[in-house]
C-alpha cells in the first residue's frame, strides 16, 4: 500500500502535463477509496495520515517543503488533496467528512497566516482551494468555508505578486459558482450547485 501511495504521489507531484496528473488523480482517488474502506485499523487510517503529513509539509519552513511546481496551477497538488478528501466514506450525510474539514481549515489558516511571507507557498494554497470548492462530490459540503475563503480571495486581489492575484481570481470564480450556481441560459435560473443560505 505504501509503495502504491509513493508511486501516485511522485506521479502527481512531478508530472507537468495536465492529462497525466488528471489520469493519475482518477487512479489515486480509487486507491484512496479502497484504503479508506479497509477494515484493518492501521490501513484504514493511512489516507488521513497522508493528508496530515502533506499539510504539515506545507506549513513547514521552505527548506523542508516539498518541491512543487507553480506552473499548471500547482500541477497535481490540488488533485492529491482532492483524491484523499473526495474518497473518504461518509458515515453520516449530515456531518462534513473529517478529511475535508481538516484540509479546508488548514489551507485557509495557512493562507491567512502566511500572506506576504512566502509568495510561492501562498500560490500553492490558493491553487488548491478552487479544486475543493468546485468539485461536485465535496463542493456541496464546503458551505461553512465559503465566507472565509471569499475573504481570502478578496484580500489576495491586493497582493503585489501577479501569481497570487491570478490564483485568487480562480478561487473567486469557483466561489461565485458555488454561491450563485450556474445559469444555463439568460432566461433560466438554476438552483443546482447553489450554496444554502447561512
Amino acid at each position: 500500500v505504501r509503495t502504491i501511495h509513493a508511486f501516485y504521489k511522485e506521479l502527481l507531484f512531478d508530472s507537468r502535463h495536465r492529462g497525466a496528473f488528471e489520469l493519475a488523480y482518477e487512479g489515486f482517488g480509487r486507491f484512496c477509496a479502497s484504503v479508506w474502506r479497509c477494515p484493518a485499523a492501521p490501513l484504514g487510517c493511512l489516507p488521513a495520515g497522508w493528508l496530515a503529513e502533506l499539510l504539515s509539509d506545507l506549513a513547514g519552513p521552505p527548506v523542508d517543503r516539498l518541491r512543487l511546481c507553480l506552473t499548471r496551477r500547482s500541477a497535481g497538488l490540488p488533485y492529491y488533496i482532492l483524491g484523499i478528501v473526495a474518497s473518504e466514506p461518509a458515515l453520516d450525510k449530515s456531518v462534513t467528512p473529517a478529511a475535508l474539514s481538516k484540509a479546508l481549515d488548514a489551507l485557509l489558516s495557512l493562507a491567512e497566516t502566511r500572506s506576504g511571507e512566502d509568495d510561492e507557498f501562498v500560490v500553492h494554497v490558493y491553487n488548491t482551494l478552487p479544486a475543493l470548492f468546485a468539485d461536485s462530490r465535496v463542493g456541496p459540503a464546503t458551505g461553512q468555508w465559503v465566507a472565509p475563503a471569499l475573504c481570502r480571495a478578496l484580500d489576495g486581489f491586493g497582493a503585489r505578486n501577479w501569481s497570487i492575484r491570478n490564483s485568487c481570481s480562480r478561487l473567486f470564480s469557483s466561489l461565485f459558482v458555488r454561491i450563485f450556481g450556474v445559469t444555463r441560459c439568460r432566461e433560466e435560473t438554476s438552483k443546482k450547485n447553489v450554496c444554502v443560505p447561512l
